[in-house]
């Protein structure tokens, strides 16, 4: 199941680097559905805030350990058979960057990772 949460009434405009953000989303959902069991829940939260917008996408998968987490934006970086190109999370850190963000990797409160990607509503580029 997927869950969104996000305030309507919140303002939303980014200044996007043209054809990022959707990649951005499909890449962490993605590894979000590929690493949850088959019933699983995947929460995607939105906020707004002043000067960023915060996304965090929350599974109930195995997670990553404290140890791998800085290894999973590597280019070609892969959690096992199967599990893709090992591009998404190096495209989604340069995505990031480009927005002049943050990336940070935790622990899901209900087990899983935790995925939180901050970005600035004016980073200049786009």
């Amino acid at each position: 199941m997927l869950q969104l949460e996000a305030d309507e009434q919140d303002q939303w405009a980014l200044n996007e680097v043209p054809g990022t953000l959707g990649t951005l989303v499909q890449n962490l959902v993605g590894n979000a559905i590929q690493h949850s069991p088959p019933q699983g829940t995947i929460h995607v939260q939105l906020k707004a805030e002043l000067n960023t917008i915060i996304l965090v996408v929350d599974d109930q998968g195995p997670g990553i350990p404290l140890s791998a987490r800085k290894a999973v934006t590597e280019r070609f970086h892969r959690a096992g058979p199967g599990a893709g190109s090992g591009l998404g999370l190096s495209i989604v850190e340069r995505i990031v960057a480009q927005h002049a963000g943050s990336l940070v990797f935790d622990d899901a409160p209900g087990g899983g990772l935790r995925v939180q990607v901050t970005l600035n509503r004016h980073s200049g580029q786009g």
